[in-house]
């Protein structure tokens, strides 16, 4: 994760910060590294994040160097070497690379929504066990969109094969809002992080490692279904940011990498998604892209800093 002030670079960029590639070694030459903006692709910008594939990584208590070129023409396209995140793009996706960079990484373009009804073996699925069509309550156009199902009943889309932890699940979009009102027998109103759909215990429920709503009258997002660990984020509306989920030996939950959340927990190898529970009223998930990433050595992202330009 690289934040940059594109604007102390504007004589050397393209408006969208095109022509912006990564390598090995200067001058354009030696390995060009795969990478991505996420937020804020202008010369003008001050606060620029890109998100580079380093392929050997970096070795403990070490570091590396790497060049950030800036090439006389675009360099970026959805096969890389420079990209950017779907709703970025004049057209939805059209220079997304994301997936040459992350781990795991999806960004729902397009309106054909491939899900299966399997609890294993990867892909996303659903689960509706009782008063629902199990696909009726997904759909995509540019996007992810997941509805809260009639008649109370529990909800779950889940990637059906589990994450090697320690790892981040990080997701842009729009949360379920915590409701009032609605069943008091189950606790869970909805939720999202590791382990929904093949982890073995109750669906439609908070996720095993991850964020959600609670119950009735706790209108706000908690860790772990622990209401003694709330989230100080806005719930009413809720933010269109990025939510991330931590499952290592610390479960953390953040709101645009800040307004943390955590507790020690023991890693599980867990699946991903979001789900509705009972207790869930009328609302919805929205989602532009999500991701599954390398955990960072001890938590800790490595610093960067800047050289000159030559």
């Amino acid at each position: 994760m690289i934040p940059i002030d594109s604007d102390a670079y504007a004589s050397y960029e393209q408006s969208g910060l095109q022509n912006v590639e990564f390598t090995t070694s200067p001058n354009a030459q030696g390995t060009v590294l795969d990478a991505w903006i996420e937020s804020n692709p202008s010369s003008t910008s001050t606060s620029t994040t890109y998100w580079v594939n380093l392929p050997n990584g970096i070795g403990a208590s070490s570091s590396i160097t790497i060049y950030m070129n800036f090439m006389p023409s675009s360099v970026m396209s959805s096969s890389g070497p420079t990209g950017e995140a779907p709703q970025l793009s004049p057209t939805y996706a059209e220079y997304d690379d994301g997936s040459n960079v992350f781990n795991n990484y999806w960004n729902f373009a397009g309106t054909s929504l491939t899900v299966g009804t399997q609890t294993s073996g990867g892909g996303w699925s659903t689960y509706c066990p009782e008063y629902c069509v199990e696909t009726n309550y997904a759909s995509q156009n540019n996007g992810l969109t997941i509805n809260f199902p009639a008649s109370g009943n529990n909800y779950d889309f889940f990637w059906a094969a589990n994450f090697t932890a320690p790892a981040v699940f990080d997701w842009y979009g729009t949360p379920y809002t915590p409701s009032e009102g609605a069943d008091g027998e189950n606790g869970n109103d909805g939720g999202w992080g590791f382990g929904l759909g093949n982890e073995g215990s109750d669906y439609g429920v908070a996720p095993a490692v991850g964020m959600g709503s609670y119950a009735i009258s706790y209108l706000n997002y908690y860790l772990d279904d622990d209401i003694s660990l709330a989230a100080n984020w806005p719930v009413n509306p809720p933010t269109k940011g990025i939510y991330t989920v931590i499952n290592s030996g610390t479960a953390v939950g953040m709101l645009d990498y800040a307004n943390s959340v955590s507790q020690s927990i023991t890693p599980k190898n867990l699946n991903i998604g979001w789900s509705f529970g009972y207790g869930a009223y009328y609302g919805n998930y929205t989602i532009q892209w999500a991701r599954v990433r390398a955990y960072p050595p001890n938590g800790v992202m490595p610093s960067v800093s800047f050289g000159s330009v030559s």
